[in-house]
């Protein structure tokens, strides 16, 4: 901050240095408080288990309907037995709409790049997945392939508050008494 208010008298140039170093500082605050959680975290402790799907008969309309009945903004698509297919985003259902129409095939327009990931995997290497595809989910699986769960920066997010808030929260110790 001394930096960036010396910049505002003297050289404009240190301003620009104090913003890149406050943001590079925030990037690995959060880089630690990820690795905080991380040790000892599982997917099936901050995996979405209510979600809605797609069949792979299902069309862009479909995909709208549920986009506008739920608050899901990732679906994912299964077939009979319930293994992955693929993923519509809101991004992806909005694009298939202007590009396509809404009786376009899912399967023509659904994201097939999505990690799947054990649902005994650790989150920091499910997340290295995630990061590594730029996807904005992955879907968890059993032993038979089929989806349990779904992945997202979200939930992960509301563990990290979860955990600022209340220091004692450990995913998987759900039955440690609370602080007298």
């Amino acid at each position: 901050m001394a930096m960036g208010i010396f910049g505002l008298f003297f050289n404009p140039l240190l301003i620009l240095i104090a913003i890149f170093v406050y943001f590079a500082a925030e990037t690995e605050v959060q880089g630690n408080e990820l690795q905080a959680i991380s040790d000892g975290t599982s997917v099936a402790d901050v995996m979405i288990t209510s979600f809605a799907t797609l069949g792979p008969q299902a069309r862009v309309g479909d995909a709208v309907e549920l986009l506008l009945a739920t608050s899901q903004s990732e679906f994912p698509v299964v077939d009979k037995a319930g293994r992955f297919e693929g993923l519509m985003t809101r991004e992806g259902i909005v694009q298939a709409m202007r590009e396509r129409g809404t009786n376009a095939p899912i399967l023509g327009v659904m994201r097939r790049d999505i990690p799947t990931v054990d649902v005994r995997s650790h989150i920091d290497a499910s997340l290295r997945l995630m990061q590594d595809a730029s996807a904005p989910a992955a879907a968890v699986v059993d032993r038979s392939q089929r989806v349990v769960g779904l992945m997202n920066y979200e939930t992960i997010r509301e563990l990290l508050m979860l955990r600022e808030a209340d220091e004692q929260f450990l995913p998987g110790h759900r039955d440690r008494q609370p602080r007298q």
